[in-house]
């Protein structure tokens, strides 16, 4: 009888370090998800930020140049 509680409890103690074994995984696993959210994240926001920035240097060129257009053709439309 003595040693199916011995045998039970290391099995119960083999259970536990194996639990947190697992647990520690997934906490690296967790911060390695987490790391690749944010680096999508800024990603995105600056890759929007380049598309949809006015001041952008090849927008500012087309709006410079649109402008210069619009001068010349003022007046000269009927």
């Amino acid at each position: 009888m003595e040693d199916n509680t011995g045998i039970n409890n290391a099995g119960k103690i083999n259970i536990k370090e194996q639990g947190e074994g697992l647990n520690n995984r997934m906490q690296i696993l967790r911060c390695y998800i987490k790391e690749g959210n944010d680096f999508n994240e800024r990603y995105n926001k600056e890759l929007n930020g380049q598309v949809n920035n006015p001041l952008s240097n090849t927008t500012e060129e087309f709006r410079k140049k649109a402008e210069e257009s619009a001068r010349k053709m003022d007046g000269k439309l009927p």
